[in-house]
């Protein structure tokens, strides 16, 4: 059993769902809203969504440094998702120029644990 911690806002990659099934099978989602938490709020889901469970994993989408500092403090087994795949794309601008951005790839990702 895992929370998945992910800004409401996002979606996961089909890459990344096969590889919560393939690790976790059941899941819990905890979104973030757009607007993020408080550093209280950020606190009392900690507390409330995971310390108060036993056997408990969680993987966080979102890059939330206090939830991952306080998970990693608290023992709990922790992952992240992690990608070092970029893509890059020629995008017109409203100028009539080019810009190239970069993106994360939809392939190339890994669940890597925090000790």
């Amino acid at each position: 059993m895992a929370i998945v911690v992910m800004n409401q806002d996002h979606k996961l990659f089909p890459e990344q769902e096969s590889l919560l099934n393939k690790n976790f099978g059941e899941c819990e989602f905890l979104y973030v809203p757009s607007d993020g938490w408080t550093e209280q709020e950020i606190r009392d889901h900690v507390r409330e969504s995971v310390l108060a469970r036993t056997q408990i994993s969680v993987v966080v989408v979102s890059p939330i440094p206090l939830f991952l500092g306080l998970m990693a403090k608290s023992g709990v087994q922790t992952f992240i998702f992690h990608n070092d795949v970029r893509v890059k794309k020629e995008v017109s601008t409203p100028d009539g120029g080019k810009k190239l951005i970069s993106s994360v790839s939809p392939t190339g990702w890994k669940l890597i644990e925090l000790r």
